[in-house]
């Protein structure tokens, strides 16, 4: 992506996209000359949709750590997550668990469970304490 030996240009932006389509890396030394004289002739190269990601993905093959990967179904809650949901079941409410079981049910059975299982003695243990309060 250095400078064009011809012009002393160096692409930016999107302009490496179609810098790199229209290389050595991409097209076989034929093409290259014949998408050369093309764009001597005046017709400027407009690449697809299609094109553009696969310079793209060519430039950046790294996948984006942003994006959330898919959790695998049968890993249960890790030990963090499962420190999170009981501070959140004590210290606010165990519905917490509740909504978790319900959420992930389908998509990541092992950890609902584990969210149930970890929900459902704090629950009963603030079903018991509101009944002794109340019965005072």
């Amino acid at each position: 992506m250095g400078s064009c030996p011809a012009c002393g240009q160096k692409p930016v932006g999107d302009e490496r996209l179609l810098s790199w389509l229209l290389s050595s890396q991409h097209l076989p030394q034929a093409e290259l000359i014949e998408a050369a004289e093309r764009i001597s002739a005046g017709t400027f190269p407009k690449p697809g949709p299609e094109l553009l990601a696969v310079a793209r993905d060519a430039l950046n093959p790294v996948p984006d750590a942003r994006v959330e990967q898919p959790a695998d179904p049968d890993a249960p809650l890790s030990t963090r997550e499962r420190l999170q949901l009981l501070a959140f079941n004590v210290l606010f409410t165990p519905l917490v668990g509740l909504v978790l079981f319900l959420a992930w049910r389908r998509r990541r059975p092992v950890a609902a469970r584990d969210a149930l299982h970890l929900s459902w003695p704090v629950m009963l243990l603030g079903v018991v304490i509101w009944g002794v309060l109340l019965l005072r």
